[in-house]
């Protein structure tokens, strides 16, 4: 108190200091121009839980004592005109969001050239109020009620508050209203869950009352009861310091946008299907041109997708290598039918116009407005990681994750089927081909894959 003793320096004065710093009543001393606290006592810092370096410096609007600017500025007229203020009753608010009432009596005087206030707070938050008092305590909260119902008012979207311990209904707006009528049912204060809501949808409301509390806020899209409306939801816990108080919902109706959203899916869904069967289309033009591969390109994606779905793949990639594959060997339709159908051993030159397949189909393929990652691993996937593989001789992470399965599953159904030339090794001699080559022809983790939907035998080509 230093600083305290250099202003009021007198006997008279240190009597003064005496009283202030021991009184049991709310005691400030301010800044006349610019209303900033000079000194508290320690009776103010116990009414409104603060501590002295966090008040000193700041004034009552600036701590949101004082919330209403015309209570502020009404003071300050009154200071203006007469010099005090006795018994102006007002509405306080303490650092822990607690409402006090108290009696406000302000005194200006003048010490060293320098004007202060000197203002006692005299609690009355526990006695009855003058009626007066009471009207004007009465008026103020009208006003605030009604500058916060009609905000709430003024939204399309459902807002209702419920207590937190039987969630009963302590406020709602006019489509909450709406809506809950809609249902034969006229919404009253107080009423519960059980009393608003059929008995199959009391558990689920109350669910997601008790995870605002435990949890806080959160969102999710819900169903209306009838299914025709569609709400996003956001629900949280209203607390006054740390005490929970309620449980706000607010309801957005996102039922047009929702509808809107889900005719998009269909659209896309019908769209892709007719895709989906262009494709299988072209890939019957293989067939058509090779007998012996009848099936072949939808028997290496069954394989290829099985293999995706093992190694964790997301949908939408599994979905591009389903396409994918299933077309992978498009590119045959271009090789003339002697070589496809050679009952012997290609030539050198027969065995280059072959591989140049993937290109052809790479070529085709590209030419179809697709994502392009399907051209893409058509054109890789008789790549090898070592750089054996052709078109062109790409090694290891040039070659594409959907190029190495496709590579994997093709190697695989083939080696399980005859062709013109040979006869069928079988399922156990394609298991041992990629066994020996994992990791220098064939990737590793994908060679895995596949040896455990066999070995497990949790994989079967259709036919």
């Amino acid at each position: 108190m230093n600083n305290l003793n250099e202003i009021f320096l007198d006997e008279k004065a240190s009597l003064f200091l005496s009283a202030f710093e021991t009184s049991t009543q709310p005691m400030i001393i301010c800044d006349h121009e610019t209303n900033e606290f000079i000194f508290v006592n320690q009776s103010f810092l116990d009414f409104f839980g603060y501590g002295m370096n966090e008040v000193i410096g700041k004034s009552f609007a600036e701590l949101n004592i004082i919330k209403r600017k015309s209570d502020i500025d009404r003071i300050n007229e009154e200071i203006q005109d007469k010099g005090f203020i006795h018994d102006f009753p007002i509405m306080l608010h303490t650092h822990q969001y607690e409402v006090k009432y108290a009696m406000l009596s302000v005194n200006l005087f003048e010490v060293k050239g320098r004007k202060l206030r000197y203002t006692i707070i005299e609690d009355k938050t526990d006695l009855y109020l003058t009626q007066s008092e009471i009207n004007r305590i009465e008026q103020i909260n009208k006003e605030d009620n009604e500058r916060y119902h009609a905000l709430i008012e003024s939204t399309r979207a459902l807002i209702w508050i419920v207590d937190p311990v039987k969630y009963g209904l302590l406020m709602y707006n006019g489509p909450f209203i709406k809506y809950i009528k809609s249902k034969d049912i006229t919404p009253e204060l107080g009423m519960t869950p059980k009393e608003l809501l059929k008995p199959e949808n009391v558990a689920f409301w109350t669910s997601l009352f008790e995870r605002a509390i435990k949890e806080g806020r959160f969102s999710l899209d819900y169903l209306s009861e009838t299914g025709k409306m569609y709400l996003y939801l956001t629900i949280s816990p209203l607390k006054v310091g740390n005490q929970l108080i309620g449980i706000s919902v607010f309801a957005e109706d996102v039922t047009e946008q929702t509808k809107y959203k889900m005719a998009l899916e269909e659209s896309y869904k019908k769209i892709r299907k007719m895709f989906y069967q262009s494709i299988q289309a072209i890939s019957k033009l293989c067939e058509l041109k090779d007998p012996y591969t009848a099936g072949r390109q939808k028997r290496v994606q069954e394989l290829s997708v099985a293999i995706a779905k093992e190694m964790g793949l997301d949908s939408e990639d599994i979905d591009n290598l389903s396409l994918g594959s299933l077309v992978h060997d498009i590119g045959k339709i271009f090789i003339s039918d002697d070589i496809l159908a050679t009952t012997t051993t290609l030539s050198v030159e027969q065995k280059q116009i072959l591989k140049e397949h993937p290109r052809k189909a790479y070529e085709f393929i590209s030419s179809i407005d697709l994502p392009e990652v399907i051209p893409k691993m058509i054109l890789q996937h008789h790549e090898r990681l070592d750089g054996s593989g052709y078109p062109t001789g790409l090694k290891g992470d040039e070659i594409i994750l959907e190029a190495r399965i496709i590579a994997v599953a093709d190697l695989v159904e083939a080696m399980n089927y005859n062709r013109s030339y040979r006869s069928a090794p079988g399922i156990e001699a394609a298991l041992e081909e990629i066994q020996k080559y994992k990791g220098t022809k064939y990737d590793a983790k994908v060679v895995e894959a596949c040896l455990k939907l066999f070995n497990n035998k949790t994989f079967k080509f259709s036919h």
